[in-house]
């Protein structure tokens, strides 16, 4: 009976560190994926805001949310893919924080609908970025589309 409970235990451990040596597999598996992400995510990582005409400048520049949200969007993560994912948080929250502080004179459905659109592709590319399998190709394809909503509107930004 001692031997058959030994067994029975030998059996056990042994099933238990084949389960926990293949998790760490897939593990260091996830964890060196992540990193080509990290780094194809960060050569992708670029945008662009047009300069825009003297008078929409000016306007911009008493729009404090509007600066933020740049400087924001023009800071690189350079450190690891939580480092963009946080990113994309904080980028998500002062997105939202633009059509509620937008000044009057911007105050325009074409303006507002830009801001929306921004958005909503801003919390696409969060959600994509916080998927434990992240979609480069989709989030290849967002990033170039956001940019494409930073051309100036001739009555304002985004």
């Amino acid at each position: 009976m001692k031997v058959f409970l030994y067994s029975l235990s030998l059996l056990v451990l042994t099933l238990i560190s084949c389960e926990n040596e293949n998790q760490q597999l897939e593990a260091q598996k996830v964890a060196q994926k992540n990193e080509a992400v990290f780094k194809n995510i960060s050569k992708m990582w670029q945008f662009n805001f047009p300069t825009p005409r003297p008078e929409v400048d000016a306007t911009l520049d008493r729009w404090n949310e509007w600066r933020q949200f740049e400087i924001e969007m023009l800071q690189k993560p350079k450190s690891t893919l939580s480092a963009f994912q946080m990113k994309t948080k904080n980028l998500s929250s002062k997105a939202d924080t633009l059509s509620i502080t937008i000044p009057f004179e911007y105050n325009k459905p074409q303006i507002l609908s830009r801001i929306t659109t921004l958005n909503t592709k801003l919390k696409s590319l969060e959600t994509f970025l916080n998927l434990r399998i992240i979609p480069e190709q989709k989030i290849a394809k967002l990033i170039p589309e956001i940019n494409a909503n930073f051309m100036v509107y001739n009555g304002g930004p985004v």
